[in-house]
Parts: structure tokens; C-alpha cells; sequence
């Protein structure tokens, strides 16, 4: 993990001011992104068929991706991930109702499972995890920060894990960090929908094969406290799109 005084000390001899460089650290979250490209390790899949308890009930909405927590490097992210054990993510891209188009299933570790068929199920494949560093730079959550562009790739020189891209990959998916997106933020809205709960983002995806979106994406929040006792039945989903 990149030290904040390297970091500093980089930005510095790039005379950039000190107070840029604290506002930057400030606002800056650990996350995690995962996608088919990459050299990181297996961390997760999407598309497929999902891997279900037998006596499981069948999921309401299609399912999207899964997520191996015990693949996750402890501290990779700001939020309270599960240690070991699959979380799977589900969602309704085709006519989505903020708070109730999607859900999360957690399967514990050691617990026997089975593929589950379902309908229209998306092309398969492996997801690698990569560190990253979230800022607020899309939509609602969007904050001006003064040489923001230079400093990310300070930070990048100094070592630190961020994930620099102009153009988003076939399937992605972020754990943690600041939502994305492009009319709202959901966690906002999640807070003003369903009450106040300390709600922080689990997960976003965005998939270049979800034809009935416009650059769509998909979060998943959760009350904080929620997901620290694994309760999941309490997950808002969202879907937003250009326009």
C-alpha cells in the first residue's frame, strides 16, 4: 500500500501545494475492481449460472456476478466484506424500480452448493481482482479537487494501487469506494427511501453486453451495521443510465 508521506513528498517536488495534496488524501477510499482483463488473482465470476444452497429458493431477478470475499486482501476496501464465503449479486436490468430491482445472497464458507439454472443467462467469465483507490468524481458525488488528475498518477509513481482508464471494460465490477453514475446518488437516495442507515455502497457493476442500458450501471447499498452481522434482506438496488 502506498505510504501517504512517499506520496507527499512526490507531490511536493511536482510543486504541487500541500493543502491539494491533503484534500486529495482526504476524500480518496480503497476499493477493489474486478474484471475479465488482468493479471490479478481469480477473485470472483460473472454471467453463468449462480452456485446455490439446494434448498435455496430461486433468485426473482438474473444474476449478475459472484464475489470470492476470502480473495479479497483484508483493508482492500472501506467497507466490512465477509472474510471468507461467496456473496452473489442479482438484479433486473429490464425495467428496474429503485430499492427493489435486484438482492444479495450470501452463502457462507463450507456450505454445499449446487448450479442453479436459470433463464437468459449471461456469457461466463472470470473475474481478477485488482486494488484501486475511489474518488468522488461522477455525478451527485462529484467534488472538485485541484490537480486531481495529476495527483492520481503521483500516487500511481509512488506506488499506490489506483486503476487508470479512459474507456470501462466489457464487465466491471468495484466493491466499496464512491458510487458511479450519472443522475443521482444512490446512496443519497437510498437514505431518503428507505431511512436513514448509515447506507454505503457494497457493489457496482456495469456490463457493455446489458443492451437495455444506455452506459448503464448497478449498485448494491447496504447499511453499514447490516453487513458488519451479514444481513442482507435489507440491500437496495439501483440502475441508472444516460438520460
Amino acid at each position: 500500500m502506498n505510504e501517504p508521506t512517499t506520496f507527499r513528498a512526490k507531490a511536493l517536488d511536482r510543486d504541487i501545494p500541500s493543502a491539494d495534496v491533503q484534500r486529495w488524501l482526504s476524500f480518496a477510499r480503497p476499493c477493489v475492481t474486478l474484471a475479465p482483463e488482468g493479471d490479478g488473482p481469480a477473485a470472483g465470476e460473472a454471467g453463468g449460472h449462480p452456485m446455490l444452497p439446494a434448498g435455496a429458493p430461486d433468485p426473482a431477478f438474473a444474476f449478475a456476478f459472484s464475489i470470492d470475499c476470502a480473495a479479497v486482501p483484508p483493508q482492500a476496501t472501506d467497507i466490512p466484506l465477509p472474510e471468507d464465503g461467496r456473496l452473489l449479486f442479482f438484479a433486473d436490468t429490464f425495467e428496474p424500480e429503485f430499492g427493489s430491482c435486484g438482492e444479495v445472497r450470501y452463502v457462507p464458507a463450507g456450505t454445499p452448493v449446487e448450479e442453479r439454472e436459470l433463464e437468459d443467462a449471461d456469457p461466463r467469465s472470470v473475474l481478477h481482482l485488482s486494488l484501486d483507490l475511489s474518488l468522488p468524481e461522477h455525478g451527485d458525488v462529484k467534488v472538485e479537487l485541484a490537480n486531481g488528475e495529476e495527483l492520481k498518477r503521483v500516487w500511481q509513481d509512488a506506488g499506490g494501487p489506483i486503476v487508470i482508464k479512459e474507456i470501462p471494460g466489457e464487465v466491471e465490477v468495484k466493491l466499496g469506494g464512491y458510487p458511479e453514475g450519472w443522475n443521482y446518488d444512490p446512496v443519497e437516495v437510498a437514505a431518503q427511501t428507505a431511512g436513514d442507515m448509515g447506507w454505503i455502497l457494497l457493489a457496482e457493476w456495469s456490463a457493455d453486453y446489458l443492451e437495455d442500458l444506455d452506459l448503464g450501471v448497478v449498485h448494491w447499498l447496504i447499511p453499514r451495521e447490516d453487513l458488519i452481522a451479514r444481513r442482507f434482506d435489507r440491500v437496495q438496488v439501483s440502475v441508472d443510465m444516460v438520460g
